[in-house]
């Protein structure tokens, strides 16, 4: 039997959310945060508890600002 904290799964089930509102895709916001897209498919499904380092960021920053700051910075190259 696998244990999953409720607080995994509801923070995943949160962060997916606000990925899916902002339409951001998987693999997109995988490449924004520096993850391979299966390791942030588990964080979203709470399979995984995500580091500290990025529920900080998602927090303060929001996946709509670092979907702008992504989009700027491939704009750049």
């Amino acid at each position: 039997m696998k244990s999953v904290l409720i607080e995994c799964r509801h923070l995943g089930r949160e962060f997916k959310l606000a990925r899916k509102t902002a339409c951001i895709p998987m693999r997109d916001a995988a490449k924004m945060l520096g993850f391979d897209r299966r390791t942030l498919a588990k964080y979203e499904n709470g399979n995984l508890p995500m580091p500290d380092s990025m529920t900080q960021r998602l927090a303060h920053y929001g996946y709509i600002l670092l979907r702008a700051k992504h989009l700027t910075d491939t704009r750049k190259k």
